[in-house]
């Protein structure tokens, strides 16, 4: 399967310990198999990787960086949802943002949208796009989630549009890819290293620091 050999090709990437618990946790998660997840699907642009779910490690991973209540998750390159569906098990989130470009995928996607979860089929690449996203969210706490393989310099642009347009705390989670970022004036930065290919960045606005 090819979404198999992605994985075992990534071992120069992941290194053969995180690979080893990467390909541990699909085994033990293997009772929630659902076998479209790893049906490759083509990117939609031929320059682009196909589609790759986040394995189930990272997302025993994520729950520790959730905020406690009332905040909002937005996954860039959602795919067929897996994180998505993931996350909607908490409560700690009052909307859930996924968004694609792959239109093939919008069936599979449709199918779990609710009223708390909702997709784009956009290109994050579209800075007009991502200007309307960052404003209709800029007053709550935001989770902004980018797994392998998107580019430094689109990450970069998406957070620095949230820099500029956020009123509130929001937190990046990275996995696979490392930014550059320089804060604003209206945040402090933290970031953290859970690992060797996963980052967070907590950005606290400053209204909110007595």
């Amino acid at each position: 399967m090819k979404i198999i050999i992605i994985f075992l090709s990534s071992l120069k990437k992941y290194g053969f310990k995180l690979l080893s618990l990467i390909l541990i946790f699909e085994i033990l998660n293997i009772y929630k198999f659902n076998i479209y997840e790893y049906i490759f699907v083509p990117s939609k642009k031929k320059k682009d990787e196909g589609y790759v779910p986040t394995p189930h490690y990272f997302l025993s991973l994520l729950k520790k960086f959730f905020y406690k209540k009332d905040a909002t998750f937005i996954e860039f390159g959602c795919g067929r949802g897996r994180v998505v569906k993931f996350v909607n098990n908490y409560n700690n989130f009052k909307k859930i943002v996924g968004i694609e470009n792959n239109i093939k995928l919008k069936n599979d996607l449709e199918k779990i949208k609710n009223n708390k979860i909702n997709f784009y089929f956009e290109d994050c690449i579209n800075k007009k796009f991502i200007k309307k996203l960052s404003k209709k969210y800029q007053n709550k706490k935001t989770i902004l989630y980018f797994y392998y393989p998107f580019s430094s310099l689109m990450i970069k642009n998406i957070i620095d549009i949230f820099l500029n347009q956020h009123k509130n705390d929001f937190r990046v989670i990275l996995i696979g890819v490392n930014v550059n970022i320089k804060t604003q004036l209206n945040f402090l930065m933290n970031k953290s290293q859970v690992n060797p290919i996963f980052y967070v960045y907590d950005f606290k606005y400053k209204k909110n620091i007595i």
